[in-house]
């Protein structure tokens, strides 16, 4: 085959050179053979006619030689015309081979015609024109002879060349059969590297399946970070909030100070129109005392540098506060900043979140794939192994039956032996579910007793948590008249302090109407005279001592009533220890209550339990009595058989009859002790029953009495807040009453010096 493909390619490729070379052998053939009589002159035309069709398509195909579907006909075009010069080569050589034999006779006669020539002239003329027609015929084939062997040569030159072509074309097929063998080894080249590949695949779907595990615990990770970033963001947001609530605070310090600065420009107006009416005073008495005028000037220049001092002050305390201000709104902008740096973090961290969200749900999305694909595997392998299964249960089961049909044989000569064994059996049974019955009713009688018992003492502890309760209501209500009575008591004092405050406001202008009009007194008794001078000192003395007894009376009382209050909070306090004590020492008691009770449920559970296991017992022996009554329908089934069997046997048909009377009567007795056994276990399930509920009441009491020991340690709660809130609120009332007593005491110290200063 491969040698006929090299032939084929190899006349393809040398093109219409040798097929026109083929043509003309062929005709030189045809003619030669013409001239040897052996082809006749209608078969030419027909040959050449034909051959001139395929030479036709074998240039047409030369010329389309691209087109690779035309490659085939024409091939086969050419092998047609190698078949028939093969053919013409061989009717050629067999001419050639007579002809010789011819041209053997051919001299023969030419001897033996010279001879018998001069002898005689018998022969005729047309003898003569004979021979010499073969002459001219034979010179002919002898000089297309020639050609023919020059041709033949030319012929055997070509085919050389074509066998020449034929080695290189079986050079190339090596070299394209060492590069297939190539190809071949590069074939399996990258056959094993589609297994490594598929390998690397397989430890990269393993390695995908771990990353996906490691992109779980990172999920993990990063919750557990989103969820520590969102603490931090909370106490982030809770100082911001303290750091609101201390700008507020800020806030209100400054307008705290800036009231402080209204009242000290409120007093240094004052001030400067009391020093006003002084120089008013001076200018008026200048005329009179001119001694006093420079004490008035040295007073009034006193006033003028106390006045610079507190201006000095003012400046100071307004610079301190635009200074507080400006620290505040610069803590306010640096906290702002945070912030906005925190909230950008938390832009990028949501970010990276979303990324690693998306990767992760991408390699899930992988994972689920690959799982699916592992799910249909298996359910594939399940679904086969399922199938090999119920052929295998199948045969077990053809088997079985195999078996069973054997085996039935010898069980019905077996069963008329094993049923009265298990009539016996029965008998001994019902002995023992009797005697169990007895113990289970005795049990159930203790039982009973005992939950009568624990009902009695549940009744008595309620009777005695109820009087518990009302005297723990009776308590709180006697505490919420106490605190009703304190908050009366506060709102007294809140009024005695109120008008004491008003008191004192009205003593203080009283005070001042009357330091003015002792100070106009004075003027006119020293414009008047000097001899009075004294009397009106020992005046001042006498009202300025009155008005300390006053206050120092009045701060008295205050102190009084402080101590009162004071003894009053202590005793609140004490009062709420007791209290709390009690509420402690019932908690305990409650506590304690509900560690009993649990133990008595948990007592009560384990009682129930084997109750619970009689009634699975019964159960049991009810289904094996089920199961009897069928062996003995079964029985009565064979001895029916058996009576239908044995019709001669009379003695036999008697103790099958008084067997079948027995059975029945048995059967009987079963049905009936089934029965009493069916009531007997629907009374113990109905008492189960009655005992779980009366658990559930008891837990549901036990839950309301924590529900109410809860209630109470609230309103405790709620209480001692309120009692936390009266302290800081009498804290408060005391602190403002300090703060008025040191104002009336630097107030009278003022006066006296002023006094003092204008005696002088």
């Amino acid at each position: 085959m491969a040698t006929s493909n090299l032939m084929n390619n190899s006349l393809i490729i040398s093109g219409s050179s040798y097929c026109l070379m083929l043509i003309a052998l062929s005709t030189l053939l045809i003619c030669s053979l013409q001239l040897m009589d052996d082809v006749s002159d209608s078969e030419i035309p027909f040959f050449f006619a034909d051959v001139e069709k395929k030479v036709e398509r074998i240039l047409k195909l030369i010329k389309r030689r691209n087109e690779v579907k035309k490659e085939p006909e024409l091939v086969a075009l050419v092998e047609d015309f190698h078949k028939h010069y093969q053919s013409l080569c061989a009717q050629y050589d067999h001419l050639k081979q007579k002809s010789g034999e011819k041209t053997l006779d051919g001299k023969g006669n030419e001897s033996s015609y010279h001879a018998f020539g001069s002898d005689s002239e018998y022969y005729s003329s047309v003898d003569i024109k004979i021979n010499t027609a073969f002459n001219n015929n034979r010179s002919s084939h002898r000089r297309i002879a020639g050609n023919m062997e020059e041709e033949l040569k030319r012929a055997y030159a070509e085919v050389a060349d074509l066998k020449h072509q034929l080695a290189s074309k079986t050079e190339e097929k090596e070299a394209l059969a060492s590069d297939h063998l190539a190809a071949l080894s590069k074939i399996q080249e990258i056959e094993t590297i589609n297994r490594d590949v598929r390998k690397e695949v397989n430890e990269t779907e393993n390695r995908l399946f771990a990353l996906g595990k490691v992109h779980k615990e990172r999920v993990t990770e990063l919750e557990e970070q989103l969820t520590g970033l969102k603490t931090e963001l909370e106490s982030l947001h809770r100082q911001k909030r303290v750091i609101e609530a201390q700008l507020n605070g800020k806030t209100a310090e400054t307008k705290r100070q800036g009231e402080t600065d209204k009242s000290l420009h409120m007093q240094i107006s004052k001030e400067g129109d009391e020093v006003t009416k002084l120089i008013l005073q001076i200018k008026d008495n200048e005329n009179n005392l001119t001694s006093e005028i420079d004490d008035s000037m040295a007073l009034a220049n006193n006033l003028k540098k106390e006045v610079d001092y507190l201006c000095s002050q003012k400046c100071e305390a307004e610079g301190i506060i635009a200074c507080k201000t400006n620290e505040s709104f610069d803590q306010a902008n640096i906290m702002k900043q945070e912030l906005d740096s925190i909230r950008s973090q938390k832009m990028e961290s949501e970010i990276l979140l979303e990324r690693k969200s998306k990767e992760i749900s991408q390699h899930l999305i992988q994972v689920k794939t690959l799982r699916e694909e592992l799910a249909r595997k298996n359910t594939v392998e399940q679904i086969m192994v399922e199938g090999k299964k119920c052929l295998q249960v199948q045969l077990m089961d053809s088997e079985s039956e195999v078996d069973v049909l054997r085996k039935q044989q010898k069980k019905s000569e077996d069963e008329e032996r094993s049923n009265i064994c298990k009539i016996n059996q029965l008998r001994e049974e019902k002995g023992r579910l009797n005697a169990r019955i007895l113990e289970l009713e005795a049990i159930l009688c203790e039982r009973g007793l005992e939950i009568s018992a624990f009902e009695e003492d549940r009744k008595s502890k309620r009777i005695k948590e109820t009087s518990q309760i009302m005297t723990l209501n009776a308590e709180v209500e006697l505490l919420q008249q106490k605190l009703d009575s304190m908050k009366m008591e506060k709102s007294k004092l809140e009024l005695q302090i109120a008008d004491q405050q008003r008191i004192a406001k009205e003593r203080e202008e009283s005070t001042n109407k009357s330091m003015e009009s002792k100070s106009k007194l004075i003027r006119r008794v020293l414009s008047g005279s000097n001899l009075n001078y004294h009397a009106l000192e020992r005046k001042m003395e006498d009202l300025a001592q009155e008005f300390q007894k006053k206050a120092e009376d009045n701060i008295r009382l205050l102190y009084q009533r402080i101590t009162v209050a004071e003894k009053i909070h202590d005793e609140n306090k004490e009062i709420h220890k007791k209290i709390k004590e009690k509420l402690e020492q019932e908690n305990e008691a409650l506590e304690q209550k509900l560690a009993t009770y649990e133990a008595e449920f948990r007592k009560l559970w384990g009682t129930t339990e084997p109750g619970k296991t009689a009634a699975s017992g019964l159960n049991s022996v009810i289904n094996k009595l089920e199961d009897d009554g069928n062996s003995l329908t079964h029985i009565s089934k064979v001895a029916a058989e058996l009576v239908s069997t044995i019709d001669c046997d009379t003695g036999r048909e008697n103790g099958i009859k008084q067997l079948n009377s027995n059975v029945d009567l048995v059967v009987a007795e079963m049905e009936k002790e089934n029965e009493l056994l069916g009531e007997k276990v629907l009374n113990l399930e109905a008492k189960l029953r009655e005992e779980g509920e009366e658990k559930l009441n008891l837990s549901k009491a036990v839950s309301e009495l924590e529900n109410r020991v809860g209630e109470l340690e609230n309103m405790k709660k709620e209480k001692d807040e309120t009692l936390l809130g009266r302290e800081e609120e009498k804290r408060e009332a005391i602190r403002q009453l300090c703060l008025l007593i040191d104002y009336h005491r630097s107030r009278c110290d003022y006066l006296k010096e002023l006094i003092s200063k204008l005696t002088d």
